[in-house]
């Protein structure tokens, strides 16, 4: 079972758009059974070095960790505007592709950190997919 925080590494990460990029993935919620979906969100480095305040942007919908700061060294951009369309996989899945080492375990966040997400996210509930919203904070 997954736990929120951990981070996940997927060379084969498909969009919901349908481009595929090699991703580190952060886990938004603990599972307690095969069939509990887990809920992921791609980051990305801040290649353009656009200015972002610290945490939550909503208007942008990003959430903004300065290097090394907690797991990154890079500048990290949470993409959380993904949570409109995806389809999270069931842990039965997700621990398929574990075995088949199609992803891999990097990391864990800072339980602050991960805290702060959450709560970036709350407020943004207008903002979220309303399936997607009650399965992260059911």
């Amino acid at each position: 079972m997954v736990k929120a925080g951990e981070i996940y590494y997927d060379p084969q990460y498909v969009y919901p758009s349908g481009n595929m990029e090699d991703k580190l993935l952060i886990v938004l919620r603990e599972t307690n059974s095969p069939n509990d979906p887990v809920i992921l969100l791609p980051v990305t480095t801040n290649k353009g070095n656009q200015h972002y305040k610290d945490g939550c942007n909503k208007s942008k919908y990003i959430f903004y960790l300065r290097a090394n700061e907690d797991f990154f060294v890079n500048n990290t951009i949470v993409q959380l505007h993904i949570l409109n369309g995806i389809t999270p996989p069931s842990q039965s899945n997700f621990d398929k592709l574990i075995i088949r080492k199609s992803i891999q375990y990097k990391g864990k966040l800072r339980a602050e950190t991960i805290y702060k997400l959450i709560e970036c996210l709350q407020s943004m509930e207008m903002d979220i997919d309303s399936d997607i919203f009650r399965l992260i904070f059911s």
